[in-house]
């Protein structure tokens, strides 16, 4: 898939974080990780972050470390925005 198709869906992404509708919004950030592997951290983050907002905790996990074991890392100030560390 082209770059234009990534910055379209990953706008589609942003519109679902903004509207929260974070269900919806997981359903994208699965279909972004799946179709542009050239965007593996902020896929992997971004599907992460959505698990989280929806208190997947497990899910959240497996994902991040599913990405760490694939050559994948975020800074910790990143990792520790996420909303089910400071909820």
């Amino acid at each position: 898939m082209s770059e234009k198709n990534y910055q379209e869906i990953r706008q589609k992404l942003q519109e679902c974080f903004e509207r929260q509708e974070m269900e919806q919004g997981l359903k994208i950030a699965i279909e972004i990780k799946e179709k542009f592997p050239d965007h593996a951290s902020a896929s992997y983050f971004n599907l992460a972050y959505f698990q989280a907002l929806l208190n997947l905790t497990k899910d959240t996990v497996e994902t991040l470390e599913e990405g760490y074991e694939k050559g994948l890392w975020w800074a910790e100030s990143t990792i520790i925005s996420f909303p089910i560390l400071i909820s």
